[in-house]
């Protein structure tokens, strides 16, 4: 798959080789969507990591979330901040750990063994908490080199770590996994990928119309839960839209959501930094939350994990993470910054 993609960019470019990659991949992103949807199974915690401790009931608990802790460039181990938000999970007594994408650089499908290093890598530092993790997945996790979603990284996403999407329940919450890194069909009318920082055009993300029947479905399922979480990695409201999830994606998902009470927090990652999109500035610390609301769900942007950050401190680029604090039917955010 990896050479025919490059054989054809070498002839006609970046458009071939994505409709190239498309073709090849639409069986396999459908099985990990049928997989999801057929089996109902609750998501998995990652190899390794804790496993959910029984809660019927539970009202009163903790949870922690951070996004994008890939390294600066392949070969490099994991870094520093990831380390430094493993070692102090434990202390703080969550019930587990939620993370929102590129938990390593990946984005080589030619090299497994290489792959499978990083994710060991990543996985004995979220071991070492003895804690449930979970994961969101990203781009790095489920792209090629130039950024188009391959057929090879997400099997090996489905063989090192868990499902590309699902959810599942802890007390009187529910905690859903959102893909936005899948395949779009060839053909698909959706946003164009835009430049970043550094000038290198990024796949907007995409998210198949199977995996929003089965998210209809969820949310509906989980209508009299307290309180829904909602993890993915390509953000609905980002700070800068070239970093967005496709519009389209975005516009089908604030359909779901619209009308939904009790939709807590809408928690992304992609831009590497915090964002409060609620705010005047997107520097404000994150709102609290009360459930049932008619107000649509807080939307975060929590990228700052340990990935090369964007912008300035002052402008929310700066290494942090956040933890929740479900009390009833009210939520609290704690925003936590980091040293460099």
């Amino acid at each position: 798959m990896w050479q025919t993609s490059q054989v054809y960019r070498a002839a006609t470019g970046r458009e071939i080789v994505r409709l190239v990659c498309a073709a090849a991949s639409l069986v396999l992103t459908a099985c990990i969507s049928s997989h999801a949807l057929a089996a109902g199974t609750p998501l998995s915690s990652l190899p390794g990591t804790g496993s959910l401790a029984p809660t019927p009931g539970a009202d009163d608990f903790r949870f922690i979330v951070a996004g994008d802790n890939r390294p600066h460039k392949e070969g490099d181990g994991p870094t520093p901040t990831i380390g430094q938000i493993f070692d102090a999970a434990p202390k703080l007594h969550p019930a587990f750990v939620f993370l929102c994408g590129d938990t390593i650089y990946g984005k080589n499908p030619g090299n497994q063994t290489l792959i499978g290093q990083e994710y060991a890598a990543f996985l004995k530092i979220a071991q070492a908490s003895a804690l449930p993790v979970f994961n969101a997945p990203g781009n790095h996790e489920m792209d090629d080199a130039n950024d188009v979603p391959n057929a090879t990284m997400q099997t090996w996403y489905a063989q090192f770590m868990a499902q590309a999407y699902a959810s599942f329940d802890y007390g009187n919450s529910h905690f859903i996994a959102l893909n936005t890194e899948e395949v779009a069909p060839p053909g698909t009318a959706r946003s164009e990928g835009q430049p970043i920082d550094g000038g290198k055009t990024l796949d907007p993300g995409y998210v198949s119309a199977a995996q929003l029947a089965w998210l209809k479905q969820d949310l509906a399922d989980n209508a009299s839960k307290a309180h829904i979480f909602i993890f993915m990695h390509h953000p609905m409201k980002p700070k800068k839209t070239n970093a967005g999830l496709d519009a389209s994606s975005t516009s089908a998902l604030e359909q779901l959501f619209a009308g939904q009470k009790n939709i807590s927090y809408v928690v992304a990652a992609h831009e590497h930094l915090y964002f409060n999109p609620q705010g005047k500035n997107g520097t404000e610390p994150p709102p609290s939350r009360k459930d049932p609301s008619k107000d649509p769900p807080v939307y975060l942007v929590s990228g700052g994990a340990g990935a090369p950050l964007s912008g300035k401190k002052k402008h929310g680029g700066y290494f942090h993470y956040l933890i929740f604090d479900v009390k009833k039917d009210e939520v609290k955010v704690q925003l936590v910054p980091l040293g460099d």
